[in-house]
């Protein structure tokens, strides 16, 4: 993998390093979209195996630098609650993701976007209890190791239980920490990390932060206001993403 990686044409290697800076400040400002869109150029240049092997530790290191750097608008409680399950779901990896169909996958995405955009929109919709929440977030965690994207289901929960700006983006690089924790352990287990591709994942790792300390510029520049609606737009643009994807994936 390590040498795929290094053995890319110096303008292609370029422009994913400068892709994952701006992935970074995305994620950084909206909360979401910059590790999907990260991983579906990074398939593009190495196939789908080398992509989810190379990015577990990178987005590691750049969703635990963002927690960092927001980490007093942290929910913990929900931070804890959600980052269990995801542990644990990404560690174990592809067999509850492989046995879920794609139309039920779906289903859930667009139950969890119609609950957050209603949320958003100030319409009294239920929220989803609590005390189920890990068994959301493992089978989340799960299809994240084997396929990617988990942001297309954490988003949509975290919006739908009333979360928003700061305390948003913080929750959600909170339970990213802990998928791909899990991922990196999963992966690992499986003889997939050999130390030649951790190696080659610290220069993706330091544009991803490089980005993180832009979109933390960047929101300090952007009202509250702006923030809310770019939040918005970044959510409706993930959803839409994730039906394209599971129906041509279907």
């Amino acid at each position: 993998m390590a040498m795929e990686w290094t053995t890319l044409a110096t303008p292609v290697l370029l422009g994913l390093l400068t892709l994952a800076v701006g992935c970074g400040a995305l994620t950084t400002l909206v909360g979401q979209g910059g590790g999907l869109l990260l991983l579906l150029c990074l398939t593009a240049a190495l196939g789908p195996l080398a992509a989810l092997q190379l990015s577990a530790p990178a987005l590691l290191v750049g969703n635990a630098h963002r927690l960092w750097a927001m980490r007093r608008a942290l929910d913990r409680d929900l931070a804890l609650r959600l980052g269990a399950g995801a542990l644990l779901g990404s560690m174990l990896g592809g067999v509850a993701a492989t046995r879920v169909p794609n139309g039920a996958l779906l289903t859930a995405m667009l139950l969890m976007a119609a609950l957050g955009l209603g949320k958003r929109f100030g319409l009294r919709v239920p929220t989803p209890p609590r005390r189920v929440l890990p068994l959301w977030t493992f089978a989340t965690g799960a299809i994240c190791a084997v396929g990617g994207g988990a942001g297309l289901l954490v988003a949509p929960l975290l919006m739908a239980l009333g979360l928003s700006g700061a305390p948003f983006v913080a929750t959600a690089a909170a339970v990213a920490v802990s998928m791909h924790i899990g991922r990196v352990l999963g992966y690992g287990a499986g003889g997939g990390l050999e130390p030649g591709l951790l190696a080659a994942a610290l220069p993706l790792a330091g544009a991803l932060v490089l980005g993180n300390r832009l979109g933390l510029g960047l929101r300090d520049r952007v009202g509250g206001g702006a923030l809310g609606q770019l939040e918005q737009g970044a959510f409706v643009a993930v959803a839409a993403v994730a039906v394209l994807r599971w129906w041509v994936g279907g």
